[in-house]
């Protein structure tokens, strides 16, 4: 389970980089192609590395790329 959450990671990041601008949860949930509980896990392992900063409430989360 470990190696599908740092692979899922790993797809946030890439699409993360690939737009360079902050972008909605649901749309790179949408992009990525993962079921939310995937997605949630994954999005906890990189704000656990620091490497994204989240922003907005509950139901509008906004993720982008630390340092980007």
């Amino acid at each position: 389970m470990l190696g599908t959450i740092g692979e899922d990671a790993g797809k946030i990041w890439k699409h993360l980089d690939g737009n360079k601008t902050p972008q909605s949860a649901q749309k790179i949930r949408a992009a990525i192609k993962v079921s939310a509980n995937r997605f949630n896990l994954a999005l906890g392992w990189l704000a656990r590395e620091d490497k994204v900063a989240i922003a907005g409430d509950e139901k509008n989360l906004t993720v982008a790329l630390k340092g980007k």
